[in-house]
């Protein structure tokens, strides 16, 4: 055995490779699990590997001795549990339980469990085992280490999971909500990152917002939050003087009272890095824009509500100049669904609209993922000019309304400036496209065959690709981008979804 796999950094990576690429899956974890055989110095890492992530109930009761099952254990069917548990049954679950770092539990219905007496209860769903297992269980805490649970189920028997060592919770319920709150008010000192998405009743929605919200405000650990229900603009002010939160993402459709940003205090999320608004009006984005006061914010994601290109171009003008005063490196601007379903209700996107952001010359990410844009091929050399430090330009590869004025051609200039590893765009490539617009230049210059050998995903998007210039495309992007080990494309158009 190389001497270089006994370093357990160096052996780490490889098995959190190994199982991170095969995820729902269990092909990686088959190939660590035989590496774990192989010698005693491999075995324990690679089996807290293997053990890292699990989900579903069945995954441990596969660590519980078979003989209390009649037959064999198929997570498809049901079984017979033949007797109670004993303590030297618990030695093995114990043993891996340790090394459980993220489990995920979606239903109740994933692992049935057909138990005779001494139980009396003929069908156990997943929920009814984790509650017998807890019982049962001689640790006070079944999986002592945790650090990660996903959690997409009432919150009955949440608690089970719930230990000191837990950081990030993941949480997605459509009923019990006095039980989220009261999980919130007494484990909220230990959560840092916190996924919450919540389906709240018809009636008293006010009511459970509120009491949710207001126990979100105490949890002074927060660093994500991510909230899956509109909260009150007083609540996100609250939010606000939290000292750590640095990533937080949230619906904003309406507010009570948008100025109320610009008179909060002058500490208005004085540490944020990531700010992700789904959805927003331009007017309630800016106000919330123009209030942040932290320095650091280098991540914005903006799911727009409002095509109107007036309305954009201020709400760009504010966040260019919020981004030149900071870090700002990654823009996202998204349609809404219903924008989406709505059609186009104002002119298109034009690079006038958007021209405040090529303010931004330290920009790495920029993405708009909305299909009314209408750019031409100076219009992309002006983006690269203006934008030298891309590594990931996104120009609505998930389609376009109006037909494309961008062809082949301008990936030329493009990579003449901007030396990037993901692109996504839709072009021209129809039958009628002169032969010219596939033609490379004569003599490539250094800086352009530099650049475009980073490329590593090119998505063509809905772009109409003619029968007849399938080869010519093939023969210029193998000649321009011979790295590329990703290209992809489909066929219908934005109609055809969104009727």
């Amino acid at each position: 055995m190389h001497r270089c796999l006994l370093v357990a950094e160096i052996f780490s990576h490889i098995t959190y490779f190994s199982t991170a690429n095969t995820r729902g899956g269990l092909g990686g974890k088959k190939e660590v699990y035989r590496l774990a055989l192989t010698c005693k110095a491999l075995s324990e890492p690679a089996l807290d590997a293997v053990w890292r992530e699990i989900s579903g109930v069945t995954n441990l009761i596969y660590l519980l001795p078979s003989d209390l099952w009649h037959g064999q254990m198929d997570p498809q069917s049901t079984s017979c549990m033949t007797r109670e548990t004993v303590a030297s049954d618990w030695t093995r679950f114990l043993i891996h339980a340790r090394r459980v770092r993220e489990f995920a539990f979606s239903s109740l219905n994933d692992d049935r469990l057909n138990r005779s007496p001494p139980w009396n209860v003929n069908i156990f769903d997943g929920d009814t085992v984790l509650r017998h297992l807890h019982q049962q269980c001689p640790e006070v805490h079944m999986l002592p280490n945790l650090l990660k649970l996903l959690w997409n189920n009432e919150v009955d028997h949440i608690h089970i999971f719930i230990c000191p060592t837990l950081r990030s919770l993941s949480l997605h319920s459509s009923a019990g909500y006095p039980g989220v709150v009261q999980l919130l008010e007494t484990q909220g000192q230990i959560i840092t990152d916190l996924d919450l998405k919540l389906r709240v009743p018809d009636t008293g929605t006010d009511d459970v917002v509120d009491a949710v919200s207001l126990a979100i405000t105490r949890m002074n650990r927060l660093i994500s939050l991510q909230c899956g229900f509109i909260i009150r603009s007083e609540t996100l002010i609250h939010l606000s003087g939290l000292p750590t939160l640095e990533q937080i993402g949230i619906p904003l459709v309406s507010v009570d009272d948008p100025t109320s940003f610009s008179a909060a205090s002058s500490t208005f999320f004085p540490s944020l890095t990531s700010l992700i608004i789904i959805p927003a009006q331009p007017t309630l984005f800016c106000s919330l824009l123009n209030a942040i006061s932290s320095t650091s914010l280098d991540r914005i994601y903006w799911q727009i509500t409002d095509t109107d290109p007036n309305n954009i171009f201020n709400a760009l003008t504010i966040l260019a100049n919020h981004g030149s005063r900071h870090a700002l490196d990654s823009i996202t601007i998204s349609a809404s669904f219903d924008l989406l379903v709505a059609g186009l209700p104002h002119g298109l996107l034009t690079l006038q609209a958007l021209r405040p952001v090529l303010a931004l010359a330290n920009l790495t990410v920029l993405a708009l993922s909305v299909p009314w844009l209408d750019l031409g091929n100076d219009d992309l050399e002006e983006i690269a000019r203006h934008l030298p430090q891309l590594m990931n330009l996104n120009l609505s590869s998930h389609g376009l309304v109006p037909s494309t004025r961008l062809t082949l051609r301008g990936l030329v200039p493009l990579f003449e400036h901007c030396s990037l590893m993901f692109l996504g765009l839709v072009i021209d490539v129809r039958d009628p496209v002169p032969d010219s617009e596939f033609a490379l230049p004569p003599r490539p210059s250094r800086r352009l065959a530099r650049h475009a050998r980073r490329l590593r995903f090119l998505d063509f998007g809905n772009s109409r690709i003619g029968p007849t210039k399938v080869e010519a495309i093939a023969t210029f992007l193998s000649e321009l981008v011979p790295k590329l080990t990703t290209l992809s494309a489909w066929s219908r158009g934005m109609t055809e979804l969104f009727p």
